[in-house]
């Protein structure tokens, strides 16, 4: 049982759970990362469409009912889809200190996975924008996506390797379909 959860989303809770003794106070603070992931939306929109189409797709995401329903849980898919979203703002948005972008989106992307096993999966996906991000200088692409995979391992890889010790599975969780 220790080992079918991924830590990610009770490391979030642990804060207001410690500091308010209840959940609530978690699921309060996920308004704002609702909040957070439209502009992130707003922004991706607007860059790679028109300003219309980015504000259309933030307040459809802001106003479908499972967002709101979802914000107001103690579940992890508001957490997982600001972290997510993060990433791919960070990757596809900055032209500046891109390495350092590829650190912090590789940080938060490791940090997602551990909040959604799914988040693996989302990974390769990520590591393509980092190389894609400076398509136009390959040897800065190909590094800004090892220093990215490198920052997201940070994260994920000693969680495998401890549920290899606990479990003898070398995973995200010890129950495949989980995974």
């Amino acid at each position: 049982a220790e080992v079918f959860r991924t830590p990610g989303y009770p490391l979030f809770l642990v804060p207001f759970l410690a500091v308010f003794g209840t959940p609530v106070a978690a699921t309060l603070f996920q308004i704002l990362l609702t909040a957070l992931s439209a502009a992130f939306i707003f922004l991706l929109g607007e860059r790679f469409f028109s300003r219309g189409v980015g504000l259309t797709a933030a307040v459809l995401f802001a106003i479908d009912p499972t967002v709101i329903i979802h914000t107001f849980l103690t579940y992890s898919d508001i957490l997982f889809t600001v972290l997510s979203l993060a990433v791919a703002a960070l990757l596809l948005l900055s032209d500046n200190l891109f390495f350092r972008i590829a650190l912090l989106a590789g940080l938060l992307s490791g940090f997602a996975i551990l909040v959604r096993p799914i988040g693996l999966y989302a990974f390769p996906v990520f590591l393509v924008l980092a190389l894609w991000a400076r398509h136009t200088e390959w040897r800065k692409g190909i590094a800004a996506a090892a220093c990215f995979a490198a920052a997201a391992a940070v994260f994920f890889v000693p969680w495998m390797a401890r549920n290899e010790v606990v479990a003898g599975h070398f995973s995200l969780s010890s129950v495949g379909t989980y995974n």
